[in-house]
């Protein structure tokens, strides 16, 4: 079998790709699937793979097929399957324990995630298939000509597998002949979804193209639009918030080596290196013996010019060799500035990114919860910072003598290096009173985009606000005041409250900020110091963090 070309992370660079799907088919026809992240780190397991024969690892940013040295492909049993490196839309036929296997892989793109969805006829065929006189024509290699039959009766809907090569699967369970089917059951046509309606179909391509006949399946009309995208939502549907994905901010440290020792250079004068050779040849003239003398006098001499020579060339491979080090270690460190950059802005954006996460829906709405290490950190700027990850590298020592190597790796690792045009974060939970001085248009202003970014990234069972303002400066919150995270004095979700109207405990039960100044934060389940008041209501089991914003002046 070819080795296929790794799948690497370079993918995860469009901001289409969303990840990875791999489907583990068993004898027994059932499908076990993992959902692989955007960037390729960590090691998944799928369930059904007994003892843990096989997982998804990544290597070096690849994604790699490890399996244990019992596990073989099927049919080239010579082949060394316990790393091979994982590539799209090709298929791995696996046996272990005599048990045979399908391993096949797909992207996952926010355009391979839509469902549309299409109104049936009753007793009328819809035919699925790769040929073109089919209704739902995918361009899916692993779907055969003619794959599958749907049809919606009176006794609701069916799928008919008609014979196909690969497959069709409801609900992760491989089907043969007619299979009755309910509302919401999710088929799998290897590539292809289509989840099941009263009298329609929602359809997903998934990574490959499709053409659907509208004359058999015309679009709803009106459209509802696409389902598993909030679109809805403004219009009073609802929003669920996915599980949140970030990069990685564990910043490995970067070793630097200490420089290959030079060859010692012996400076003492010839003459009194020659010591005893001196004395021999000077015996040896007085023996008559000139020739012995020659050769103890001349020696000495010819192998101090030899010993210079390999002296001095070592000396040249040494600065060479380790002068490429260098250079290839300053670009690692550039790298590793470039990586930290890119990920503390992903992780982070601006605050016009984050507007929009309201305007498009996409999955980044309030995607922290109180559960994550920067739950109520907020972007309040860009700046240079430091670089995170550190340097590796020997303690300087007294020498006798400067190497103009190590001078060299000094000057290079204790070089400050720093991240332009990064985030400038602050946490609310360690500095739990913040101040804004300025010009009373920009505090407001900056107020008003902090307070728009706390509600874009935290929702509001966790996160509610209360404003304390002038009432003439009521309306420049307007875009923030009547959103669900923030609390009158009753405890309803709406609107901000005057300086000269505030209550002086605006939520019931908290006491005033001095106070609570080491109670930042309830634990969860504990209460949080919320206590029940008559007309309140019940206190929810986890209470959520209260952020309150006074912008009163103060005469300083």
């Amino acid at each position: 079998m070819d080795r296929p070309k790794p799948l690497t992370a370079n993918a995860g660079q469009d901001a289409a790709y969303l990840g990875m799907r791999v489907n583990l088919i068993g004898e027994n026809g059932h499908i076990d699937a993992l959902l692989l992240p955007r960037v390729a780190e960590g090691k998944y397991r799928f369930s059904q793979a007994g003892s843990g024969f096989l997982s998804i690892e990544a290597l070096g940013g690849q994604w790699y097929l490890c399996c244990d040295a019992a596990t073989c492909f099927v049919g080239a049993q010579s082949v060394d399957c316990r790393q091979t490196p994982l590539a799209l839309r090709q298929m791995y036929f696996l046996r272990n324990a005599g048990r045979q296997y399908i391993l096949y892989a797909e992207t996952i793109t926010k355009a391979s995630s839509v469902f549309r969805n299409y109104r049936a006829r009753y007793n009328v065929p819809i035919r699925f298939g790769r040929d073109n006189t089919n209704d739902i024509v995918s361009s899916n290699g692993f779907v055969s000509h003619h794959h599958a039959v749907f049809r919606l009766t009176e006794r609701g809907w069916e799928v008919q597998d008609l014979e196909s090569a690969n497959g069709v699967y409801v609900n992760h369970c491989r089907v043969r002949g007619t299979a009755a089917l309910k509302l919401g059951d999710v088929v799998y046509l290897m590539g292809p979804r289509v989840i099941v309606g009263t009298d329609f179909l929602s359809i997903c391509s998934g990574d490959t193209k499709m053409y659907v006949s509208p004359s058999v399946l015309p679009v709803l009309d009106p459209p509802r639009g696409d389902v598993g995208v909030a679109t809805g939502a403004r219009r009073g549907g609802l929003y669920n918030r996915g599980p949140r994905s970030r990069y990685s901010m564990e910043w490995p440290a970067i070793a630097v080596d200490a420089p290959p020792m030079p060859m010692n250079s012996d400076k003492m004068p010839l003459v009194l290196r020659m010591g005893s050779s001196a004395v021999m040849g000077g015996r040896s003239i007085m023996m008559g013996s000139y020739s012995m003398a020659l050769t103890s006098l001349v020696f000495p001499f010819l192998t101090q010019r030899y010993t210079e020579k390999e002296r001095k060339e070592y000396e040249a491979r040494r600065l060479e060799k380790y002068g490429e080090y260098l250079e290839a270690k300053k670009q690692e460190i550039e790298k590793e500035c470039k990586h930290e950059y890119d990920v503390l802005n992903a992780n982070y954006p601006n605050m016009s990114s984050v507007l929009g996460y309201f305007e498009s829906m996409v999955s980044r709405l309030w995607e922290r919860r109180n559960t994550d290490d920067d739950f109520l950190t907020l972007r309040i700027g860009s700046g240079t910072v430091p670089m995170r990850a550190a340097l590796e590298y020997p303690q300087e020592r007294f020498e006798m003598e400067q190497d103009t190597l190590e001078a060299q790796m000094y000057a290079l690792v204790q070089q400050t290096y720093v991240i332009p045009k990064a985030p400038v974060m602050t946490s609310l939970l360690e500095d739990y009173v913040c101040g804004v001085v300025g010009d009373r248009p920009y505090v407001l202003a900056f107020v008003r985009s902090l307070a728009a970014q706390l509600m874009m990234t935290h929702s509001y069972d966790e996160v509610k606000c209360i404003f304390l303002l002038e009432k003439e400066e009521l309306p420049a919150l307007n875009e923030v005041r009547y959103l669900p995270h923030v609390w009158n004095n009753e405890r309803r979700p709406q609107g901000g409250q005057a300086v000269e109207q505030r209550a002086h405990h605006p939520l019931p039960g908290h006491q005033p900020a001095r106070r609570q100044r080491h109670r930042r934060i309830p634990a969860p389940g504990d209460g949080g110091g919320l206590r029940r008041k008559s007309g309140c209501g019940e206190i929810p089991p986890h209470p959520p963090a209260l952020c309150g914003v006074c912008a009163e002046q103060i005469s300083l």
